[in-house]
């Protein structure tokens, strides 16, 4: 069996799918770890006594592995460790979890405060020999990697995010699914910000692959927002709910007006569900572990080049200038 171990019990780490009652994708680290076939918990951690006694309630048969400091596992031969605790202590977490040699570390966002914290954890782990990765679960989730596909690669595209909740919360989200669909960022220009703790930008972002993306961040309330809408050479195609309805519209001509070659009616792309991502991360690290099988995902170089994007977006908006990246 494959042994992990998991620092974090919180919303992310273990509560967002802990109601019994609830079916469908996986929406916690806990939750996929439990339904991953060949993995087995080692060690549940987490400071907080009431979230530790609500795994207890929710798994049982997890009891006996919870614990309030990493320190108290003693058990040997750990194969990944993930990191989903506040983000206040992520790089001490980060960095405590090599004591346990694993040769895996899943590491939620951010997984540094900033670019130069980035870069020293990144090099810590490469002298280790630790893999990291950090969980941006769209680019690995079924349904993304089929609209992907679907968008073919005939000319340039031009697409705009909506989102909520912060630039390095859902934004940071947005950036990694742009760096992974449209490759390298050539520039970036913020035109508007809103200040918070985590701030809303609206910015455009050039890549040098000649696509274009706007960002644009919109506060709801507690609405969560991560919209899109992609414009390529055959259509428009949206994106809605975090990616749980997909819908494309093709031109169609004189469907409205004689001899003019117009969009069509908005056409759904596959059954409205959620979209998860944390069980295909967790099937291809058991995966990694268990057949040397490439490990997918966010490495510490794209997580990397999202921080230092989202420290572009912010200089830009102080300048009031294009940033080159």
């Amino acid at each position: 069996m494959i042994r992990v171990v998991l620092l974090g019990l919180g919303r992310i780490g273990a509560q967002a799918d802990a109601d019994a009652a609830y079916v469908g994708p996986a929406l916690s680290h806990l939750g996929a770890i439990v339904t991953t076939p060949g993995l087995d918990v080692a060690g549940l951690v987490d400071p907080d006594p009431g979230a530790r006694a609500a795994v207890a309630r929710r798994w049982p048969h997890l009891a006996d592995r919870l614990y309030a400091r990493l320190d108290e596992i003693k058990a040997a031969d750990i194969d990944i460790a993930t990191v989903a605790g506040a983000s206040t202590g992520r790089t001490a977490d980060l960095m405590a979890v090599l004591a346990l040699k694993p040769r895996l570390v899943i590491a939620e966002k951010p997984f540094a405060a900033d670019v130069s914290t980035a870069e020293a954890l990144v090099a810590a782990y490469r002298t280790a020999g630790v893999e990291l990765r950090v969980n941006y679960p769209r680019a690995l989730s079924p349904a993304y990697r089929h609209l992907r596909e679907s968008l073919g690669r005939n000319g340039q595209w031009r697409i705009a995010l909506w989102y909520s909740h912060g630039l390095h919360h859902f934004g940071s989200h947005g950036i990694d699914l742009l760096l992974d669909w449209c490759g390298p960022v050539a520039r970036v220009q913020t035109f508007g910000l809103t200040e918070a703790v985590d701030p809303l930008v609206d910015a455009s972002l050039m890549f040098h692959s000649g696509d274009r993306a706007t960002m644009h961040g919109i506060g709801l309330g507690d609405c969560a927002v991560f919209e899109m809408e992609i414009w390529t050479a055959e259509g428009r195609t949206l994106i809605g709910a975090g990616g749980a309805t997909s819908q494309r519209q093709i031109p169609e001509r004189g469907r409205y007006y004689p001899d003019y070659l117009q969009l069509g009616p908005a056409v759904e792309l596959a059954p409205a569900a959620p979209i998860g991502g944390f069980a295909d991360l967790y099937e291809a690290a058991g995966n990694f572990i268990s057949a040397a099988a490439p490990m997918p995902g966010c490495n510490p170089d794209r997580a990397l080049v999202g921080l230092r994007i989202q420290d572009a977006l912010l200089r830009s908006a102080a300048q009031a200038k294009a940033i080159h990246l």
